[in-house]
């Protein structure tokens, strides 16, 4: 859907259209500075190119019949932004600016143009970190164990399965030091994404980084916004529901 030959002829048949959802998507982890040009253009192609070659031919079709429904599949990353997903992000957030010029130059003929900024799905695109995406994660860092993430929040970060429970607390995910660290597992508990008891550390930064903006399920109504957690690994997608949080203070006894 990203090259504009396809979509003039899939709508070379179409005399008349109600409603366009335009979800073509994909995504590519991985560092941005490791990112290749042709990585980049692909992306934008199929993520917001797609969107524009879509609408220009739907519009003149609603015009016609003075009404229209476009619906555009955003994603939480347009408006947080998402490590190891620059690319994936900016086109989202393009998606999302798209969105709201278009609504205004329509809105006099009677259509609407609105978007859905989704969590992670399981869809194709997010079944899996793909071999490549892990490989190339832990080509950086051995110690990858996959990625963690709570939709509608700023949490998405590579999940560190370590050797101690000292290093990342002062270690980034690629080993550079920095008083963030990183998400990681207590070294001490089996990885089992299936299992009950997985201990996973992270800190409640100020600027909301990392784990800070889980200070946020303190609010009324805040974890039915954001009501689960999702992990991805070599076997799949995991989601976790959230059913309570606790944020302990210094001088709590340990549990």
């Amino acid at each position: 859907m990203g090259r504009e030959q396809d979509v003039a002829e899939l709508f070379s048949g179409i005399r008349q259209i109600d409603v366009l959802v335009n979800n073509a998507g994909m995504a590519h982890f991985g560092l941005l500075s490791d990112m290749t040009a042709a990585q980049w253009h692909e992306i934008l192609a199929v993520n917001l190119d797609s969107c524009f070659y879509t609408c220009r031919a739907a519009i003149p079709l609603m015009l016609r019949r003075h009404q229209g429904r476009i619906i555009n599949i955003s994603s939480v990353w347009g408006t947080q932004g998402a490590s190891m997903e620059v690319a994936y992000s900016a086109s989202k957030g393009g998606m999302n600016a798209f969105t709201k010029a278009l609504a205004k130059e329509l809105a006099p003929s009677n259509i609407q143009v609105n978007a859905i900024a989704c969590g992670i799905i399981d869809t194709a695109m997010n079944s899996t970190l793909s071999p490549e995406d892990l490989d190339a994660l832990r080509e950086v860092n051995e110690d990858v164990a996959g990625w963690l993430a709570i939709p509608g929040t700023d949490i998405s970060y590579p999940l560190i399965r370590p050797r101690d429970n000292e290093t990342y607390l002062t270690h980034s995910w690629d080993g550079t030091p920095t008083s963030a660290g990183s998400i990681f597992l207590d070294y001490r508990a089996a990885w089992e994404p299936r299992g009950f008891n997985t201990i996973i550390y992270g800190h409640n930064m100020r600027n909301r980084t990392m784990f800070g903006s889980l200070r946020n399920y303190r609010k009324d109504g805040y974890w039915e916004q954001c009501p689960e957690i999702c992990l991805i690994d070599d076997e799949g997608v995991h989601y976790y529901d959230i059913f309570a949080a606790w944020e302990p203070r210094v001088t709590d006894p340990p549990f």
